[in-house]
């Protein structure tokens, strides 16, 4: 489900952005939010912290090198 955020809700960019725009993250309640840093207003997604966690260790170990965009 897309909603948008209650305010006020953290978001973190990656230190990797390096000011470029990005997805940005926020961690509320026992869940992961994830929004375009581009559309500050738009929709948000929303994960479980496990799914969230499944997901950085997907990338960690290479697991989307095959995904070409």
């Amino acid at each position: 489900m897309v909603l948008p955020p209650p305010a006020p809700v953290c978001w973190q960019k990656s230190s990797f952005s390096g000011g470029a725009d990005c997805a940005e993250v926020s961690h509320v309640a026992d869940e992961v939010w994830i929004r375009d840093s581009k559309n500050p207003d738009g929709p948000v997604l929303r994960c479980s912290r496990e799914r969230w966690a499944s997901f950085i260790a997907g990338l960690a170990g290479d697991k989307f090198q095959s995904i070409v965009v």
